[in-house]
């Protein structure tokens, strides 16, 4: 634990009782400020607390009401600091939780704005079978079908499902159908498309364009052409959808400034925490209608908040508000056969049917690679790049122009669970680094294949964190290429290494970092240590589900089980506020 107030017995009011999470030095400024304005102990400690667990993404903390009678009974003061949401309190408690303000008007606003859109019928809705008929002419596409008949007419529609289940291909067509449900001689249909991330909105808009294209070839009738033409072909980060400003941490669109569109699609919703969602949905008008998308079994936000599986577990409730607003597809098209199974067997957490798959070598595209010291990851790595469709993507030769290369990147990826430690990312990145080193004869820093990931957003030079590049000779010089949708020609662009931003190595990057992108084979890396905190059924899922032909688990047999069976599950009011009776609780005054 940190002492950063000078002296080792500083801290030692902290810790009569044992801490849930791990405590940093902010967790301890904000004890101590706590402390020093309400004269209770006990506060400080819980609010050290829920600073901790806010940290780890939670939005509240379990207290008991022993735990908070003994806070508020220490001193007068301490009363004014915890309310129960009706009025503004640094600290809410209600219903054994305990959070902060603004987690819980987050929730609150939230939880009532997405309430009111799953009751409304915002968009027009006409005899729609003939129009459905034409886009899903088969019985195989029978669950997408039903996902947009389902979801027309409605202010808010969550759509989940795995990888590869079609949910953008499903999205497009019911954009196509809410346009064709308008008068002829009406406006057009405004629609913004986003993504939490600049490489989830590049895939969204590469997906939707291409879908767009595949329709254009079988619907030739010309209002189908004008419905088609009118779908965006671009997609926004949500920063930039909603007018981020940097100087001053504000968004410029908000309720007073509403967005215009009358769709707004957001895709990877799993990875939109709770201050993004408030923001967003305060952009909205009214009558606007939010369309959902994203896998509710992937990672959550790295920030506090898990608001799409809080949505879709809520939607799976008794009378639940929800329940007709989301829609899960099952069917995988992306793959079949042993993949396919891996991923069902790791979201269900079915012990029995991942072992099943990984001993079908015929018909399993996943593996499991023993790697549980320094040496057998040296070993992997060798073997790794001695694959020689691996080594063309990282050694590109001197002819190859920047979006094949480009290309070439989504190819093969290693992931990780962590950045730092033995089996980290930066660990892996340096040692891939150092053998291409060795094969290419390079000394300086720079070389043509060294692949990096911007690490700070620069809004100046259009780069956002989690963007990859590939640096590439150009005209004697070399250059650092980056995929740009919204770039007309040759789909990419370049700086020089001195003009980029922070980044790092991205021959390994960690899983949270990969959500947004597909590969067609992953090499998964996990601690060896079946009790590493970050080892969970999330995590291995994501990780898995981001390969399209074939995966392999780098770890050992211990620790694929423990992250099998550890499920993470974070604290918050917002289900509770989303799912039934729980969601009636009364708004706070401001």
């Amino acid at each position: 634990m940190s002492q950063p107030f000078g002296g080792h017995d500083d801290n030692r009011w902290l810790l009569p009782q044992q801490a849930p999470f791990e405590l940093r030095s902010l967790d301890l400024a904000l004890a101590r400020m706590v402390r020093q304005r309400t004269g209770s102990t006990a506060l400080a400690r819980l609010s050290a607390w829920l600073s901790a667990a806010e940290r780890q993404g939670h939005a509240s903390l379990t207290v008991t009401p022993e735990q908070m009678t003994s806070a508020l009974d220490q001193h007068t003061r301490a009363r004014d600091w915890v309310g129960d949401g009706a009025a503004l309190t640094p600290l809410v408690w209600r219903d054994g939780q305990l959070s902060l303000w603004r987690n819980w008007r987050h929730e609150a606003v939230i939880a009532a704005d997405l309430r009111l859109r799953a009751a409304a019928l915002v968009c027009p809705t006409s005899d729609s079978r003939a129009d459905l008929d034409a886009l899903y002419p088969d019985s195989d596409s029978a669950e997408q079908r039903a996902a947009v008949s389902a979801a027309l007419g409605r202010g808010l529609f969550v759509l989940t499902g795995g990888p590869g289940t079609g949910k953008t291909s499903t999205v497009l067509r019911l954009l196509l159908m809410l346009r064709l449900a308008l008068p002829e001689d009406a406006d057009a249909l405004q629609i913004a498309l986003a993504a939490p991330t600049g490489k989830a909105a590049a895939r969204l808009a590469e997906s939707v364009n291409s879908g767009k294209q595949a329709l254009r070839e079988s619907l030739t009738e010309a209002r189908w052409r004008l419905a088609i033409d009118r779908v965006p072909e671009q997609a926004a980060t949500l920063h930039r959808l909603l007018g981020y400003h940097p100087a001053t941490d504000h968004f410029a669109r908000n309720r007073k400034n509403p967005l215009a569109a009358d769709v707004v699609v957001v895709d990877e919703a799993s990875m939109v925490d709770l201050a993004m969602m408030r923001a967003l949905i305060e952009a909205l008008r009214a009558d606007a209608t939010l369309i959902l998308v994203g896998d509710a079994d992937q990672l959550v936000s790295v920030s506090a908040g898990s608001v799409l599986a809080d949505l879709v577990e809520a939607a799976g409730s008794t009378n639940s508000p929800l329940s007709h607003s989301v829609a899960r597809l099952t069917r995988v098209w992306r793959t079949s056969g042993g993949l396919a199974e891996v991923y069902e067997s790791l979201r269900q957490g079915d012990a029995g049917a991942l072992s099943e798959a990984l001993q079908q070598p015929d018909q399993s595209r996943c593996r499991l690679r023993r790697c549980v010291d320094a040496d057998q990851l040296h070993a992997r790595i060798h073997q790794w790049l001695a694959d020689p469709h691996v080594l063309a993507s990282l050694c590109p030769g001197a002819d190859i122009e920047a979006p094949q290369a480009l290309r070439l990147m989504g190819e093969h990826q290693l992931l990780c669970a962590t950045r730092g430690g033995a089996f980290g990312a930066a660990t892996v990145n340096t040692l891939i680094d150092a053998q291409l080193r060795a094969r290419i004869g390079q000394g300086g820093l720079w070389y043509a294949g060294r692949r990096i990931i911007i690490t700070r957003n620069d809004y100046g030079r259009r780069l956002f964190n989690g963007d990859v590049g590939i640096a590439l000779w150009a005209d004697g010089a070399l250059r650092v290429y980056f995929s740009a949708s919204e770039e007309r020609t040759g789909g990419c662009r370049s700086l020089l290494p001195q003009e980029l931003p922070e980044h790092d190595l991205a021959f390994a990057m960690t899983i949270h970092k990969s959500q947004g992108s597909e590969y067609r084979q992953v090499g998964v890396i996990l601690p060896p240590d079946p009790g590493h905190p970050l080892l969970s059924r999330q995590l291995l899922y994501t990780a898995v589900s981001r390969a399209k032909l074939s995966a392999e688990l780098w770890t050992s047999a211990e620790a694929l089980q423990a992250a099998l069976q550890r499920v993470v599950r974070r604290q918050g009011g917002l289900l509770s506020r989303l799912g039934g009776e729980g969601g009636a609780q009364a708004e706070p005054a401001l």
